[in-house]
């Protein structure tokens, strides 16, 4: 018993003296991810600023037999959880922000990436909008996104 209790301690004791040894890992020492910001205006079919409407930035998927990129399936304005069409879960935004007084908004830190930007919602009176934006390491992406009226059901 004596001497199993010497060789655990022992065991122990040099445990202790490797995880001590090195340098400490610190937050600021991790890899940085590749980020750029994301800028823009929203915009009425007339080319007027629109104020105070929400944009979210969405990672954009290759949709299949189409060129141009869409957010995929799922569904908008749902909690991360919700079902939506075909029981696909809804995206979460990357990033989000509100139009100033100028229609103006910004997003900084975005991962490097293809993303579509979505200002509005179906149920807001402004309309809604998209558009796709590229983010590149260390650069502002710049978009415009139109809204369009909501269709008379």
């Amino acid at each position: 018993m004596r001497q199993s209790m010497k060789w655990m301690s022992a065991l122990v004791a040099l445990a202790l003296m490797v995880c001590f040894s090195g340098s400490p890992l610190r937050a600021e020492d991790a890899p940085k991810a590749a980020a750029g910001s994301v800028s823009g205006t929203v915009v009425d079919k007339d080319g007027k600023p629109v104020a105070n409407i929400t944009v979210n930035l969405h990672v954009a998927v290759a949709a299949k037999g189409k060129a141009k990129l869409e957010i995929g399936d799922r569904v908008l304005g749902k909690k991360k959880g919700d079902k939506g069409a075909k029981g696909a879960e809804a995206v979460p935004a990357v990033a989000t922000a509100t139009t100033g007084a100028d229609g103006a908004f910004s997003m900084p830190n975005v991962p490097v990436g293809d993303y579509v930007a979505e200002a509005g919602s179906a149920k807001d009176p402004a309309g809604h909008g998209r558009a796709t934006v590229s983010v590149k390491e260390g650069a502002n992406a710049t978009v415009t996104i139109t809204l369009m009226a909501h269709k008379a059901k």
